[in-house]
């Protein structure tokens, strides 16, 4: 496990900041519909910005909120790894192990 993973487990400030292209499931208007309009929906295609506090095999966590005084985060998404696309980080591997300075 990498050390930044270690250390989410209580402070989000120590995990990598990245960018999630993924494909989330389509919802179909409810009511009668053809099987050629059911079979002309497509998968949404969706980007999702956070700190990335755990992934494993079956998915990733991210939290797009982070109060580093309560050590709570907010609008916490977890994403199916078979659904991710793309993968991006944001900041600098370096800067995940940044000092805990105040600037």
């Amino acid at each position: 496990m990498d050390l930044w993973m270690k250390k989410s487990s209580t402070d989000a400030s120590w995990c990598p900041i990245v960018k999630i292209t993924w494909k989330d499931a389509t919802d179909i208007e409810t009511g009668w519909h053809t099987l050629t309009d059911v079979l002309k929906k497509t998968l949404t295609s969706v980007e999702s910005v956070g700190w990335l506090v755990e992934e494993s095999d079956e998915k990733i966590v991210l939290v797009a909120c982070w109060d580093p005084t309560d050590k709570c985060a907010g609008r916490g998404l977890l994403i199916p790894k078979p659904w991710i696309v793309k993968k991006e980080i944001l900041t600098p591997e370096e800067a995940s192990f940044r000092s805990q300075e105040n600037y």
